[in-house]
């Protein structure tokens, strides 16, 4: 008796997977692959500046002087806020694109 029973249940996981098999096949012929074209988050343009304040960093962390220390870390702060607010516009941009 315990075998019978065994039989079938392994019949019913058979069946099961021919299913799901079959009705993915017919998915993919009849819908295909959603293909979405992938944007990049960060443009050129951000990462330029973000090589530039990297530059500017190095210098101001290198630098004796308190006097230039000072500036460039002005020059560092106006560099990031830009690198922020470029790379925060851009992901708003995709964000309404993708949405909307």
């Amino acid at each position: 008796m315990k075998n019978r029973f065994q039989i079938l249940g392994e019949e019913q996981e058979m069946n099961i997977d021919s299913f799901n098999q079959a009705f993915k096949e017919a998915g993919e012929k009849v819908l295909g692959f959603k293909t979405r074209k992938k944007e990049e988050w960060i443009q050129r343009e951000t990462w330029e500046k973000i090589e530039t304040r990297r530059g500017v960093k190095q210098r101001m962390n290198s630098t004796q002087s308190e006097r230039v220390r000072d500036q460039l870390r002005r020059k560092y702060s106006k560099l990031d806020h830009e690198v922020k607010k470029n790379d925060q516009t851009r992901q708003e941009k995709i964000c309404r694109e993708t949405n909307g």
